[in-house]
């Protein structure tokens, strides 16, 4: 049985089934009842002329009480499934987090060092750190709160649900607002000592009361008692909560991608991201559409696309590799081998370069080697590559650009011919 439907079956308090037959008043949390008695003293209730003494009966405190103990081993058994079916839950969810990430260096990787990193290099890094902080120091205040907040006493939780003063008559609950004296022919007064009442008309349903008291907050009273009684299970619940703020930021969403089919895009900022992609990970670069120009002057239009490596361990030797970089969607190319993605690119870089990658950190060396890939793209065909392509740049003549239509679209232009001081993106160290 579910949590919900056992808070349905707690037993009924009694209270509530008497008062649906027969009125009640309460004052100051005492429960009184109407005798018929004309001649009444200090204390009556006036309905349609006629005049009802109050007998006193209980407190709700004690009918409160009383209740809990009657009905003490029920509702311990609400507990110990409350303590099974939601804290232990809990605390086994958590450690399978923590067993998931021992598992999968991977996963740990991409949540608690390639996104921060991707963050900084999207020039979000201070706002994402002071924003965190300031989640971090709101959960820990409401932590200490939750911890400081002393447990309802019993007795407290049905004056709650009810009012310390209220009139319950005709299935309905009214609220008992003090008023002056009243004249002559008054209806619907309660007089307590030399004080007057009169009932607010904003009421409410004798059974909606019944209920929220049933299956929320004698159920909430229960579930804080519980963990008052479980210090144990409580310092737990209180640990994780106090690790999961110390966390990466996007931590949960990294372990639920990963367990999941399909492509999903992991995180994503306006030039770097992480996607699942068949079954793999991916970090990946954006590529902005760009204009290539060809050794006699002529321009060729490329379109945007991301070029990513794939993630599928932490030891730089097999990440870090010629021709990991590869498209994650079709693309045609003059360095790219085919149209079908995962194409790797061309990139004629000797072992040093990938020596050198791996000798960084692996976020680092990720993102240094994404920059070359897209820069190889943009910028590999120029009068200092002697490396043949997979394609010429002619075959792709539909691609064609004026400079005209290039400015007024503000594409980059990356020319032919460069002056002794332009960079070159791909080392003549090794042929395709």
């Amino acid at each position: 049985m579910t949590l919900d439907a056992l808070a349905e079956a707690l037993p009924r308090l009694s209270f509530f089934a008497i008062a649906a037959e027969t009125p009640v008043v309460i004052l100051d949390g005492v429960v009184f009842y109407l005798v018929d008695k004309p001649n009444a003293g200090k204390c009556y209730f006036v309905c349609e002329g006629d005049r009802y003494a109050l007998a006193r009966g209980q407190s709700l405190a004690d009918i409160e009480r009383q209740y809990l103990s009657l009905f003490a081993r029920v509702l311990d058994q609400y507990k110990a499934r409350y303590l099974c079916q939601v804290v232990d839950k809990r605390i086994q969810t958590a450690q399978e987090m923590k067993r998931k990430l021992a598992e999968s260096n991977v996963v740990a990787f991409l949540a608690t060092q390639l996104i921060p990193k991707l963050i900084e290099l999207d020039g979000g890094q201070a706002q994402f750190d002071e924003q965190r902080q300031m989640r971090r120091d709101q959960a820990v205040r409401t932590l200490l709160a939750a911890k400081a907040e002393p447990l309802p006493k019993a007795g407290s939780i049905l004056e709650q649900s009810v009012g310390a003063n209220a009139m319950i008559l005709d299935e309905k609950i009214y609220p008992l607002v003090r008023i002056a004296a009243p004249g002559q022919g008054a209806d619907l007064i309660v007089r307590a000592g030399g004080a007057f009442f009169g009932l607010s008309p904003q009421c409410q349903l004798l059974a909606e009361v019944e209920a929220a008291f049933r299956t929320a907050r004698l159920p909430e009273f229960l579930e804080r008692q519980a963990l008052a009684e479980a210090p144990d299970r409580t310092r737990i619940l209180r640990e994780i909560e106090l690790q999961e703020l110390e966390m990466a930021e996007y931590l949960q969403g990294v372990i639920g991608t990963s367990s999941q089919k399909g492509d999903r895009c992991l995180y994503q900022n306006k030039e770097w991201g992480i996607l699942k992609q068949g079954g793999v990970f991916y970090v990946y670069v954006q590529v902005p559409e760009y204009v290539i120009e060809d050794k006699d002057g002529s321009l060729y239009r490329f379109d945007a696309t991301r070029v990513g490596v794939p993630v599928t361990s932490c030891a730089a030797d097999q990440v870090l590799v010629s021709g990991r970089a590869v498209m994650l969607t079709p693309y045609e190319h003059m360095f790219v081998a085919s149209v079908a993605i995962g194409a790797s690119i061309c990139m004629p870089k000797g072992d040093a370069y990938f020596a050198a990658l791996q000798r960084m950190p692996l976020r680092e060396a990720l993102c240094a080697y994404l920059k070359d890939a897209k820069e190889t793209l943009r910028a590999g065909h120029h009068a200092g590559n002697p490396n043949s392509p997979y394609h010429r740049i002619k075959s792709f003549s539909h691609r064609r650009i004026t400079r005209q239509e290039a400015n007024e679209k503000r594409l980059p232009i990356f020319p032919f011919y460069r002056g002794s001081g332009a960079v070159s993106f791909i080392q003549p160290d090794d042929d395709d």
